[in-house]
């Protein structure tokens, strides 16, 4: 993955991790900002880092939005101020935001990566039997077209003279180069080597394995999971649910039964724990699956 290391925001969010989680290990040996300053210190680094995630967050709340992972955070945030665990607000928003931004990297790099690789494929192919270029959307399955070394191979086929070697690692991950005779299958987007052959297509070009693992790829970063799809239709009843459960677990004992708030204060916030980590090893097991 090549990182913008140029990017001054990337940077910054990498400083600011940085930060935190060593602001969070100091925490856990002992050594804490003294009140009543963590609070704003924490919060400082929660607005400057993920102040995009609290706004979207709060539009999805407003919306009642529960399959939205923005508002999770914010109520994970909000959740960890109210138990004053202020560090632990700190990591969960920057990694959240890091990750984010990791994501967004990769599919940046791969669709690069994918339109550089359909840039190079050739348009055209050099026809025998006429002698000359024509577009490859235009060529029929049976055609003999001809490859000089260097180029790519622009369809599918079978080589009917001519021996080479074939560059196959846009389409098999192969790095070794392999060596092709007659009568062996050559794919189009590969790099002809240092042989000329002759090819006859057998594929059209909407049809070639080129083509279709450029098409999977567009379909599959447009389209979600299955697996996506029933986790946002699962949360948008176990969020909410969770939710008001922890709600009623504080109010029903102090104002139904008049237990001491104090206590209940205590037993609420272990059952807020206990809740929150039930959902996220849910949603863990979920996306394993």
């Amino acid at each position: 993955m090549n990182l913008p290391l140029k990017d001054k925001k990337f940077i910054f969010l990498l400083c600011a991790i940085a930060v935190v989680i060593v602001l969070e290990v100091l925490s856990i040996i002992g050594i804490n900002i003294p009140m009543p300053y963590a609070p704003f210190v924490f919060g400082f680094f929660i607005l400057i880092i993920g102040h995009e995630v609290l706004w979207k967050g709060l539009k999805a709340a407003s919306r009642l939005n529960f399959s939205s992972i923005n508002l999770l955070m914010l109520i994970a945030c909000i959740g960890a101020f109210y138990l004053r665990e202020y560090p632990e607000a700190a990591v969960v928003i920057v990694l959240y935001v890091l990750g984010e931004r990791l994501e967004d990297i990769g599919i940046e790099n791969s669709k690069s990566a994918l339109d550089a690789l359909v840039s190079k494929a050739p348009k055209t192919a050099f026809v025998k039997s006429l002698q000359q270029q024509i577009a490859i959307d235009k060529i029929e399955t049976g055609t003999i077209i001809q490859v000089k070394p260097g180029e790519m191979i622009p369809l599918d086929g079978i080589i009917v003279s001519g021996e080479t070697t074939v560059d196959e690692a846009a389409i098999t991950g192969e790095p070794i180069p392999q060596d092709k005779h007659s009568n062996d299958k050559v794919f189009a987007g590969t790099l002809n080597r240092n042989g000329f052959v002759e090819i006859e297509t057998t594929k059209l070009s909407a049809d070639t394995t080129f083509s279709k693992i450029i098409r999977l790829t567009f379909e599959a970063s447009a389209n979600k999971s299955e697996t996506q799809k029933f986790i946002q239709k699962f949360s948008k009843y176990y969020t909410p649910s969770i939710i008001v459960l922890s709600i009623l677990l504080f109010c029903i004992p102090v104002f139904v039964f008049e237990s001491d708030m104090g206590d209940q204060r205590f037993y609420a916030e272990s059952q807020v724990r206990t809740r929150i980590e039930a959902y996220f090893e849910t949603l863990d097991r979920l996306q394993e699956k």
